[in-house]
């Protein structure tokens, strides 16, 4: 619950609390572990509704949004009993950018951007009491971890094994475009050993788990495996007018996921291609970045 708001009522104070309308954890799908780099957290609409209400950062990668002001607002109009709107949230969590009028590419390219959907139907009384004002409920209905994938930035580990290349849609270099936002999967048999998404350019950084069996993480000696890298990309990406408007949203429970399948990208995915590579695990973490060209 957010802190209670001291208002002046002449020689009397009055303290109004406000209940937490939505809370978001950001944290690094790689540890786990809280983000503390500063991040932009925005919930664009609530159901049908623009919003544009930025959630306020608490530390330890937490942000939140009182229900309150413009947002129970909102709240209110979805909840009306003659004219019910879809309760959902549609959130959006980036890197601060330097300004107002900044690009992706100002952007540090640290961690990725992702977009969420939650849903809210259950959270509120169909049939409230007289005098009862619809709200989500406080606590885990209207909160979640989010985990972002790592950037091509990321500080990464001298000895970790990390993949790096471009995705692009195109039939050759002359009409080739970089594929916003494209999804990574490494898997070795049915094991996942790494995901990542791809940043406006099309470029990423997947780091790779171990494969079970093959050596531990201290092993003096390299070792090759045989790994298959599953690329998932958008022929037709919406238009976006602003930074990251044309990220596909994805259900809360997606999100939170620590490694999840390709069955779980978004339908929008709908661009495949599944390539062998054969990785050296405990060598070096840069090699040659590899183009990736998936037909338009």
């Amino acid at each position: 619950m957010s802190p209670g708001l001291l208002l002046s009522a002449g020689p009397e104070l009055a303290r109004v609390q406000h209940r937490l309308a939505v809370g978001v954890q950001c944290v690094d799908a790689l540890s786990g572990q809280p983000l503390l780099a500063p991040l932009q957290v925005r919930l664009l609409a609530i159901g049908p509704l623009a919003a544009d209400l930025l959630l306020q950062p608490k530390g330890d990668g937490r942000y939140s949004l009182a229900d309150a002001g413009a947002f129970a607002r909102l709240w209110d109009r979805c909840t009306r009993l003659d004219d019910p709107l879809p309760r959902t949230l549609d959130l959006l969590v980036h890197e601060n950018l330097p300004g107002a009028a900044a690009t992706e590419g100002e952007a540090p390219h640290r961690s990725g951007p992702r977009r969420v959907r939650m849903d809210l139907a259950e959270t509120a009384p169909a049939l409230p009491a007289p005098g009862f004002r619809p709200r989500p409920r406080p606590g885990r209905e209207s909160s979640l971890a989010l985990r972002l994938f790592p950037g091509p930035n990321h500080g990464f580990d001298a000895s970790a094994t990390v993949l790096r290349g471009r995705v692009q849609l195109g039939t050759g270099a002359a009409d080739a475009r970089p594929a916003r936002w494209s999804r990574l999967v490494a898997m070795r048999g049915s094991a996942v050993l790494g995901h990542t998404q791809a940043d406006e350019r099309g470029e990423y950084a997947l780091l790779l788990r171990y494969p079970a069996g093959l050596l531990a993480p201290n092993t003096p000696s390299p070792a090759d495996a045989q790994i298959e890298v599953h690329i998932a990309a958008r022929r037709n990406p919406p238009p976006h007018e602003r930074p990251f408007d044309d990220l596909s949203a994805e259900p809360a429970h997606v999100v939170a996921l620590d490694a999840p399948p390709p069955t779980d990208w978004p339908a929008a995915y709908d661009r495949r291609v599944t390539v062998a590579r054969t990785v050296v695990f405990g060598g070096p973490n840069s090699g040659p970045a590899h183009e990736h060209l998936l037909a338009p």
